[in-house]
């Protein structure tokens, strides 16, 4: 077999009964995200980060800053400078990457606008910012998997749909969504790229690193939506903040289908 699965039982059982309570607070993981018209999806991803108790921070667009309510938690919000029309701008790369540049983890929200300019920028710090980067399919509105190729430590979260261009240009074999676990995994073998993957399809989460590949059995009810997606993104966070060594176990212990009942 040259993959593994994991079914009811955790693979790694160790990370899962081993895991600390909090992670420590040199743990720091930023959120980036959202527009002038849409904050939803860093918010969402704040609150599944806290969920987990992570220690956690948040940039928006600074022209945010007056539609945000008083009740708003202050601690943690950052503001970096907007385009007119109210997305990330260009010319606050440089104050951007100071800022995440503190941090060991940055979380793509999405919600990011698909403005040129946004997508210059984001195409820039995904490249420049070396440390760990996790992204559900929500960036992809925003920037291309073409765009992404080039960037290091990247966590990318998705559904098989959207891996559809990448397999039909990387390989020669054909991709449906009702591809049987063997097949799919074929495709994953014969997918070149530095893109750490999660992909839901066929009712499993396959995580692909490298030749690294685990089938990770979901419920036959479990739908792999935006809430779903960054639940994932946070647990992953969390399990590489304590144990950032070991990544391929990490995703798949965060994988394990119990953390989603």
């Amino acid at each position: 077999m040259d993959f593994i699965r994991q079914t009811e039982r955790p693979i790694f059982e160790d990370l899962v009964w081993m895991k600390p309570e909090k992670v420590t607070d040199d743990q720091q993981i930023i959120i980036m995200g959202g527009h002038a018209q849409a904050l939803q999806a860093p918010m969402q991803l704040f609150n599944a980060c806290e969920q987990q108790k992570l220690e956690i921070s948040i940039l928006l667009p600074d022209v945010v800053k007056k539609t945000l309510s008083t009740g708003t938690a202050q601690s943690g919000l950052l503001f970096a400078p907007s385009t007119p029309a109210g997305s990330f701008s260009l010319t606050g790369f440089e104050e951007i990457m100071t800022t995440i540049e503190a941090y060991n983890f940055l979380l793509l929200a999405g919600d990011l606008s698909s403005n040129q300019e946004t997508k210059q920028l984001l195409s820039k710090i995904t490249t420049e910012f070396k440390d760990f980067k996790i992204a559900t399919e929500n960036i992809l509105k925003s920037l291309s998997l073409a765009d992404l190729m080039k960037a290091q430590n990247l966590i990318l979260i998705l559904n098989s749909n959207q891996l559809k261009p990448l397999i039909e240009q990387r390989t020669k074999l054909s991709y449906s969504p009702n591809l049987p676990t063997d097949a799919f995994v074929k495709i994953l073998k014969a997918l070149k790229t530095e893109l750490n993957l999660i992909i839901f399809h066929n009712q499993h989460l396959f995580i692909k690193i490298e030749q690294q590949i685990c089938a990770s059995q979901m419920s036959l009810k479990f739908d792999f939506n935006q809430d779903k997606q960054f639940h994932l993104a946070s647990l992953i966070a969390y399990y590489l903040t304590y144990n950032p060594s070991n990544m391929f176990a990490n995703l798949v212990t965060a994988s394990w289908q119990k953390n989603f009942i």
